[in-house]
């Protein structure tokens, strides 16, 4: 199903024609008499935003303009447009419930009583029940859409180009190619001049005969894709390439070049020519990626570069993929470092844009004022987003009460858009750094792979690509991986989080051993001899993220007791810790330390009030996600904390947000006893949850989007007893969610949970956790000798993987200069004192006893 959203949603978001009536409308020869000036130039900002994916600019655009559909003024080919366009951007965002609810709601505002009988109804409602996974419904109303446009009149190939082009799309993510050819051959047939219809038809029509191994056929519709895009360009041979000033829409050019590069692909299969084939396949998969970059340096907001990235999740690996069909030929070892390079390009490419951009505001040349005015933009945009979606402003199209809020939506984008161009034009150094994305030093890697593994992995739609440095070399794998990998990743992660579910049977312990081997087997297997009892570095991809490769187990036989603790867990042979990418890593590393005063801060809020005042405005948003319950644990794991280091200990009523706000940024240690509340789908509105109701300036829910607008630059970061480390999962950038929000504000690393743990055994392996870093560990080394010193120390139930498996570290792995709590010092010095003065004793006791001696042993003998 999740396949299927994705290639509609690719395909909802390419489509910038709409018909509404029998004369095409948005396309380059389209009639505008009929509307006025404003409507025009509407028309002409929502063809950019959608051609070019600045989804927030669009989304904004819309809103601004979609309570105009009761303007008496507007004619009805207009209000159709800016209703349908909003439509898509519905669709666009996965929003299918709510889509329906505008076109019911717009339907019947714009035709009455004969909404059900309009084609266009059918039409876009056709989409939104293919989207939930209703392919059968979803033919009857497009064969129900030609049959009412037909009855109404409106009968034009225009018209019936777009339904033929979506059922076939409908059709193919049901794996009917078959059925779908010939529609899409039909299209072409048809008198239309929707160039995008036509150019995405030739594509799929190529794609179908490249997998039927009709390879000229393929290669001539793909070319003919590609002059649609390509003006002035004609081909001298089916090999050309267009040259990029020629590309008049580089973001079609970047799938059809990604579509060409898998044809010649398929064309060096047995081929007595497949080096040149396959070079050539390299050239396009490679242009398509410069192609992509490229356009992904136009965006503004992260926002849309996630966008895009989730639009486009395999253009890496099938780069990658052209990469190793070349090295199985020619076996270059440069080939290998190019694969590793784009595996990097794929990595949180957005996160990275986010720390570098902070980076040029920050630190290049750009006034003080002109920075203060951005942040006030920035901040105002993100509580008018924060209020709309609270308002469920994308429901509720018809509330006046959020006209002015959509309003100040569309200028504070628009806002911004043009600061950002101000100061790419005015600031040279600005922009400079802010495009200057450092490649990591490979040298760099080579030296820590003598003291650690560093293995990389890319998950593509069908292939497991591994890339190993060790002991100075780098090694590189791929192999298809099957259709019960992705599913045990998922099955693995669910038997593992959710401690209420947990039975302590041997028949679900070994289901658990067989699941957890059978991703060892994948991910680990391959390069045992080489990674044998070294600390590991994992950088994972896509669903890998969801899971701690700490509890992989190196078992094919299931026990034949139930004992969770004498288990083969790779955390038993391995220091393991994380990163998002090696470049970002490198980038951590370099980040400058605290200074050792004001070490540690730590918190550990109190959920009293919670627990007692059903009317409080906080038991809504604890029923939705977690139980917050008091964390009877945290109080004892941050006072355990406060005696070991030194810093501020803020408890109960004082660990407000508005207290963690004032002083957090001033510590090199940030350490979090709390509850959270998590937003899959909307990562940016995750909570810290703070002691509630105890400040009139603060709500006591700390979002990820304010966490990632803070200044903490903290050396590390320990989130223990909630699932901080979990979040939406987005192709290329891996989890988003509160974790992610504290590297953009500056963090080096970070020691979170996937899952919310138990508060008491939180305390177990925290305590031991600092024993290691005051000894100047590793942060990987100290936590894995945590969990394998409490699996030592735990039997039965508690011994399961839920309980300390959790815990990951993520980001620079470098040992930390702690402090040690001035309490103890006080105590280390009068102990000392202490010791002196018994030495001092003992030592007038010594001498004291020559003279006693003696005379004891005189009146001893005299007895006898």
């Amino acid at each position: 199903m999740l396949i299927k959203r994705l290639i509609l949603v690719f395909f909802i978001v390419q489509f910038a024609v709409f018909t509404f009536a029998s004369e095409p409308v948005f396309c380059a020869t389209q009639n505008l008499k009929d509307t006025s000036e404003s409507i025009q130039k509407l028309k002409l900002e929502i063809n950019a935003f959608y051609h070019s994916k600045h989804q927030k600019q669009l989304h904004a655009l819309l809103m601004n303009h979609i309570f105009t559909l009761n303007a008496e003024n507007q004619n009805q080919n207009s209000k159709e447009e800016i209703a349908f366009y909003y439509l898509k951007t519905l669709l666009n965002l996965g929003l299918v419930d709510e889509a329906r609810q505008f076109v019911d709601s717009v339907g019947h505002q714009m035709y009455g009583d004969k909404a059900n009988n309009n084609w266009k109804m059918h039409f876009w409602m056709a989409l939104c029940d293919f989207l939930v996974d209703e392919p059968k419904i979803a033919f009857a109303k497009f064969d129900l859409a030609i049959q009412k446009l037909v009855e109404d009149g409106n009968y034009s190939e225009q018209n019936m180009s777009q339904i033929y082009f979506y059922k076939a799309l409908t059709l193919q993510a049901n794996n009917n190619r078959k059925d779908a050819l010939p529609l899409y051959l039909e299209v072409l047939k048809l008198d239309t001049d929707d160039i995008f219809i036509k150019r995405e038809s030739n594509r799929r029509i190529s794609s179908t005969y490249s997998l039927q191994k009709k390879h000229d056929l393929a290669l001539f519709y793909i070319n003919q894709a590609i002059l649609m895009v390509a003006h002035d360009f004609k081909f001298t041979s089916a090999f050309d390439i267009p040259p990029f000033e020629s590309v008049a829409d580089l973001d079609a050019f970047i799938d059809l070049l990604q579509s060409r590069a898998y044809t010649f692909r398929e064309m060096a299969k047995g081929s007595p020519d497949s080096l040149r084939l396959l070079t050539l396949s390299l050239r396009d998969a490679e242009a398509s990626v410069i192609a992509f970059e490229k356009h992904k340096r136009s965006l503004v907001f992260e926002s849309d570069l996630i966008y895009n990235n989730n639009n486009r999740p395999n253009i890496y690996s099938k780069t990658i993929e052209a990469i190793a069909r070349m090295y199985e030929v020619t076996h270059q070892d440069s080939l290998l470092l190019k694969a590793l390079k784009y595996a990097e390009m794929d990595k949180v490419s957005a996160l990275l844009y986010s720390i570098q951009r902070n980076k040029a505001l920050y630190h290049s040349d750009v006034p003080g004022e002109r920075i203060r005015e951005m942040e006030k933009l920035l901040k105002q945009l993100s509580v008018v987003e924060a209020k709309r979606y609270e308002s469920q402003a994308n429901v509720r199209l018809n509330d006046t009460a959020l006209f002015a809020l959509n309003m100040e939506l569309y200028h504070l984008v628009n806002a911004i858009s043009d600061k950002e161009k101000e100061l790419e034009v005015n600031y040279p150094n600005y922009r400079k750094t802010k495009y200057q994305i450092e490649v990591p030093d490979l040298e760099k890697m080579l030296d820590l792979s003598y003291q650690k593994a560093i293995v990389e992995y890319v998950v593509s739609m069908e292939k497991l690509y591994t890339f190993l440095l060790i002991n100075g070399k780098l090694y590189f794998s791929h192999e298809y991986f099957g259709y019960e990998f992705i599913p045990a990743i998922e099955q693995m992660q669910q038997m593992i989080s959710n401690g209420h579910q947990i039975q302590f049977t041997l028949e679900e312990q070994n289901e658990f051993v067989l699941i957890s081997n059978k991703l060892y087997q994948k991910l680990v297997l391959p390069h045992k001899e080489l990674i044998k009892d070294k600390p590991m570095l994992i950088i994972p991809d896509g669903q890998l993220s969801l899971i701690p490769f700490e509890a992989l187990i190196a078992l094919e036989d299931q026990p034949s007791k139930l004992d969770y603790t004498s288990l083969p867990y790779l955390v038993k042979t391995n220091d393991i810790s994380y990163a998002y990418s090696l470049t970002l890593a490198h980038q951590q590393s370099k980040f400058a330390s605290k200074p050792l005063e004001n070490k540690i801060f730590a918190m550990a809020p109190g959920y009293e009030r919670l627990a007692g005042n059903p009317g409080n405005q906080y038991l809504s948003l604890r029923d939705a996600r977690d139980n917050l319950g008091l964390l009877e644990g945290a109080e004892k794991e941050v006072k355990m904390v406060g005696k070991k280091l030194s810093g501020e200990i803020l408890l109960d009523k004082r660990a407000s947000e508005a207290a963690f706000k004032e002083a957090a940024g001033n510590y090199s240690v940030l350490h979090l006893a709390m509850h959270t509340l998590v937003n899959n789908e909307e990562p940016l509105y995750s909570k810290l949850v703070f002691t509630p109701d105890v400040d009139k300036v603060e709500d006591g829910l700390l979002n990820t989007y304010e966490l990632s607008e803070m200044n903490l630059g903290a050396d590390m970061v320990v989130l223990s007893a909630c699932n901080t480390g979990f979040g939406k999962l987005n192709s290329g950038e891996g989890i988003v969610g509160l974790s992610r929000g504290f590297f953009q504000a500056g963090c080096k690393s970070l020691l979170a949970t996937l899952w919310s743990v138990s508060d008491k055994t939180s305390l177990q392996i925290m305590d031991r956790f600092y024993v290691g870093m005051e000894q100047k560990m590793p942060k990987s080394k100290s936590l894995s000798l945590s969990k394998r010193e409490y699996l030592e120390s735990s039997k039965g139930m508690l011994a399961h993987p839920f309980f300390w498996a959790g815990f990951i570290a993520i980001g620079d792995d470098s040992p930390i200069d702690i402090q040690p709590s001035r309490n103890w010092q006080s105590i280390a010095v009068i102990s000392t004192i202490l010791i002196l003065l018994l030495l001092f004793l003992a030592w007038r006791y010594k001498r004291k006893k020559p003279e006693i001696i003696p005379a004891f042993s005189q009146t001893k003998q005299t007895g006898t």
